[in-house]
């Protein structure tokens, strides 16, 4: 199942002329960012929303 994922993520990027194993630049334009509105960020082309985002704030019991 991982293999299939990558594969269409992989063709998915490439159809966009992206190397999914390159990175790429990225402008943040929201709140939950972990980077200020209009700040560039150099990311994995292929990376999970964790990189990107603030963490949460830890659950309360």
């Amino acid at each position: 199942m991982t293999d299939a994922i990558a594969a269409l993520a992989a063709w998915k990027l490439g159809l966009a002329g992206v190397d999914p194993r390159g990175h790429v630049r990225m402008v943040s334009s929201n709140g939950p960012s972990r980077y200020k509105a209009g700040a560039t960020a150099t990311m994995p082309a292929v990376a999970g929303h964790a990189r990107a985002s603030r963490p949460a704030a830890p659950a309360r019991p």
